[in-house]
Order: structure tokens, then sequence, then C-alpha cells
């Protein structure tokens, strides 16, 4: 089941999660939380998690970091979250939505659709529609390659950073060879959380011993009434440990994810310009942008949204 549909995005969020790296996300079963699948067997990618106090004009404050893969719980459940972020008092309804502003969305540098719009986001169903609408067995997740996953129960998910408009971005064709222009595309990915006041967040994750681990960590104060002043922010990457000179994609990595036997018979590349991570990451610089490292080549990408 596809998520819903949030077609405003409030400021002021009191937890921003943002991923970035070999990552896919895609909606649970029942449509209602997002996971974010870690691709395992990606070479010299690493995951870290860091969750960090923001306040305004004050150095983060870092209050948990997890530099590992995630581990299996001893329940042998391989459908259980390696790490669980989530409110200790659920909402009413709770679920995490796309931000989708409006029903139009254009993908050039000269688009006027929303900066955060979801669906700047690389999204293999749709890189695939054509194929998917004849053959809906197709992109089948392999549990062995993206579990254990990450589980966000409430929230919208949206683009939190999008590539500079003058990246020019090909989707190739690997049975043709046939390019098109795709871009700008989201670089880091983000959910929003907006916690009430009965609701504290709750961090819980298994530990090498295969044992849970919890976090709870109690609301900021009103965002409202304190505009940017104190949040949480939780970092989820899943990088090579720095940004190298290299003209590469990893994109095709995320066919990974899938049972081979339900791979499309047309497979697709991003083609990047020459040395994008360092050109990218200096016009970011220059932006005065604090999303942390926000090379391309290692963006993530959905599934299923």
């Amino acid at each position: 089941m596809p998520f819903g549909i949030a077609q405003s995005l409030p400021k002021w969020p009191s937890v921003r999660i943002l991923f970035h790296g070999l990552l896919l996300w895609y909606p649970d079963k029942d449509g209602t939380s997002c996971r974010i699948g870690v691709l395992r067997g990606a070479p010299d990618h690493y995951l870290s998690i860091e969750v960090r106090i923001k306040k305004q004009g004050d150095p983060d404050f870092p209050i948990m970091r997890h530099f590992a893969p995630m581990r299996f719980s001893h329940n042998d459940d391989d459908t259980s979250p390696g790490l669980l972020i989530t409110v200790d008092t659920p909402s009413k309804d709770p679920h995490v939505e796309v931000f989708i502003p409006d029903p139009d969305f254009e993908r050039s540098p000269t688009s006027t659709s929303d900066p955060q719009d979801y669906r700047w986001g690389v999204d293999l169903d749709d890189i695939h529609k054509v194929e998917l609408q004849q053959n809906p067995k197709l992109l089948l997740r392999d549990s062995n390659s993206t579990e254990p996953s990450i589980q966000i129960t409430e929230g919208i998910l949206h683009t939190a950073l999008k590539s500079h408009d003058d990246i020019e971005i090909k989707k190739v064709s690997l049975k043709t060879g046939k390019e098109v222009d795709f871009f700008p595309i989201a670089a880091i990915m983000g959910i929003n959380m907006y916690l009430e006041p009965t609701q504290n967040l709750i961090l819980r994750w298994i530990k090498e011993d295969g044992l849970s681990q919890e976090l709870p960590l109690p609301r900021p104060d009103n965002p409202l009434d304190n505009p940017g002043q104190l949040s949480y922010e939780i970092y989820i990457d899943n990088n090579p440990t720095f940004t190298d000179h290299v003209t590469h994609s990893d994109f095709t990595e995320f066919y990974k994810a899938f049972k081979v036997g339900s791979l499309p018979t047309e497979l697709f590349d991003l083609k990047f310009p020459i040395a994008p991570g360092v050109r990218h990451l200096m016009k970011f610089v220059d932006s005065g942008t604090d999303l942390g490292t926000p090379t391309i080549p290692c963006m993530p990408g959905g599934h299923g949204g």
C-alpha cells in the first residue's frame, strides 16, 4: 500500500530525520510507517547514525552514535527493524505521508515545483513504471539485501536537499545506451516529525549482543513558541568514509535490493559529470547549508511510495 499524501510541510519540526547514501525507502506492508532498507552489500559503504540536539546559534550536541550494520534481534523475526524511531504515545492516526503540494510535477532545472517535493527523490517504481504497469510482479524486494531495516512510524517524507540545477545528470539505459536528462534529483531525503505535547521521542535498536537498547528523548519546547530554538536531528548515512574525486555512479547498486528473477528487462544507470562530488560539495558549502555531505552519486532511492 502506498504512502498517504501531505499537501503542506510545516516549519519547525520537533525531529528532522535525514538520510543519505545507499538507502532504500519504502512503505511498510500496511502503508502507514516508512522503512529505510540499508544496502548491506554495497562495497566500501558504511552505515552511520547520529542523533543530535540542535539549538540555534550553538554547536550540535551528539547524544547517540551508531557506526555498524543494523543487527537482527534474537527472536528470529527478520522483519523486525534494526532501529525503530517512534513516539511513546502514538497519535490518533499514526502514519508517514509524502509531501506532494501540487498534482503537477516537472523534473527540470527550470521547474517551478516545490524544492521539497517528495518526487525529486529517485523512485525506482517511477523509473520502471512502463514495465511495472505490464507486470506488477517486478521489483520484489530481497530481504537478504536490505534487512534489518530502519522503521519510522510518523512524519512527512520529503526532499531535504535537491541537487544543484546545473549538475547535469543523465538517465542511461543499460540495454540501448540511450541517454535522457534526469535532473535535478534529491541528494538528501528527510522525514519531519511533529511531536504533540504528550509525546516523547523513542529510539529502539538492537545492540551487537542481539538485545534491545532504548533511548527516550523528551519533546522539545513547543517550536511554535520558540521557532528554531531546539530540536532533534537524526542523520542516517550509508556512504564511503570520504568524498573522492572519481566520477562514478552507485545507482545500479539499488538493483541488488531486489530478487534477481524480478528485475525489469531494461535497467538504468545515472551518469554524472566529471568530479560531481567535489563540485557539488563546494556549491553547497558556498550556499551555507548545514546538511552534512551532499554528494550526489550516493543518493537515497525509493520503492513503492
